[in-house]
């Protein structure tokens, strides 16, 4: 070998070349795109037929440089975009259940309790082709980047968007030791049936995401043919909160990264309302001990069972889990999901039970993490609110 050109010279000229070589592979790679998986019944609805025909050539490709689950679910965190909101602030009457409460992750007793709709303000003279509640994740609300953009798009396309922010979260302060979880389905619900009643007929649709996604799609199938909404679409819907537990836990991204990143923003909502539950205290809530929770599980176990009539986090997970509802959903529900999502990985979806009803239509791409908008191209655009808009077009056609 020349003295010239030693090996420091082909390493340093060598790792470049290679590093150019591999990123223009992934970029070939990512816009070439992977076709999305359809799953629905073999003689669905005619909305979930015509939605899986809009959708069967379609194809996904993330943003190159977020060649991850990891680098996409914190696309989720991504700079949002500016949206103007109308709040409305509504105060929920309580709730005493004489013989029990009819539905699970839900007590006997429901507290007096403020929630939000969060109205976009559009300048549209038309009537709106129908009203979307946006639900947001666990401790998302409508200013959550995820939620602007998924707002801007459906204003985009001639909707309405509203979002709903339970009790606690988009600044709205609590008045008892109740808030919400993945389960608790009665506060939405009687929203939902507020604005069927100010709106008979016009369309209503609800969006969901991840957490908000689980407990959308059990309050549907709770209601059956007696849902209010004339359809909706649910992102990242865990379905099955015993195995996502398990899915955070039995890893070690897991337990050293998600586990810990979602106790502690829980710990953040427990932070912005301490002075209140410290006024008006939970019976079977010991306050002192939640603040040591150091985990989700501990989290769920002091706080969360606690105030949702369950007897402890498992038998919560179990209770809030919406694949037990599957089967009676009786309107067009549209579920999105992707194979590398580091918080509910597609692998945990209760397939067979997504196939068994007419009525579901699930969509399981191979890349998008636990993004809630699944970016795509150089500037991270979202890719989740056309695939929704598709369905929302089939139900319009269809009604």
């Amino acid at each position: 070998m020349s003295p010239e050109y030693g090996a420091p010279f082909f390493l340093a000229i060598g790792i470049p070349l290679v590093a150019i070589v591999v990123v223009v592979k992934l970029v070939r790679r990512y816009r070439k795109g992977n076709t999305v998986q359809l799953t629905h019944h073999d003689e669905a609805h005619p909305i979930i037929e015509d939605t899986a025909g809009r959708l069967r050539d379609l194809k996904y490709s993330p943003t190159a440089y977020l060649w991850s689950g990891l680098l996409q679910t914190a696309s989720a965190d991504f700079p949002g975009v500016d949206i103007k909101y109308k709040r409305e602030e509504i105060t929920l009457d309580e709730v005493n259940f004489e013989h029990g409460s009819p539905m699970s992750c839900c007590p006997d007793h429901i507290p007096k309790g403020t929630v939000s709709l969060d109205w976009v303000i559009t300048q549209d003279t038309e009537p709106h082709r129908a009203i979307v509640i946006i639900v947001p994740g666990l401790t998302g609300s409508s200013d959550s980047s995820y939620v602007t953009k998924m707002a801007l798009s459906l204003v985009m396309a001639g909707y309405q968007p509203v979002v709903y922010n339970p009790r606690g979260r988009g600044g709205i302060e609590i008045t008892s030791a109740f808030m919400y979880s993945c389960g608790y389905t009665h506060d939405l619900r009687r929203i939902v049936q507020m604005l069927r009643s100010g709106s008979p007929d016009q369309l209503i649709f609800g969006v969901g995401f991840s957490l908000g996604a689980n407990y959308l799609a059990k309050m549907v199938g709770e209601d059956g043919d007696q849902c209010l909404l004339d359809g909706a679409a649910c992102l990242a819907a865990p379905l099955d909160c015993e195995r996502l537990m398990e899915n955070l836990t039995s890893g070690l991204l897991g337990r050293r990264i998600y586990d810990p990143v979602l106790t502690g923003s829980l710990h953040r909502v427990r932070q912005t309302h301490e002075e209140a539950l410290i006024k008006t205290p939970h019976p079977d809530v010991d306050l002192e001990h939640l603040r040591k929770a150091k985990t989700l599980w501990e989290f769920d176990d002091r706080w969360t069972a606690k105030t949702m009539g369950c007897r402890d986090a498992d038998d919560y997970y179990s209770q809030a889990s919406a694949k037990h509802f599957l089967e009676n959903i009786a309107k067009p529900l549209m579920f999105l999901h992707a194979e590398n999502d580091p918080i509910v990985p597609a692998s945990l979806l209760p397939s067979h039970s997504l196939k068994k009803n007419k009525n579901i239509l699930s969509i399981v791409t191979s890349h998008g993490g636990h993004s809630m908008i699944w970016p795509t191209g150089l500037k991270s655009k979202p890719w989740s609110p056309d695939v929704v808009l598709k369905f929302l077009s089939s139900v319009q056609k269809h009604r």
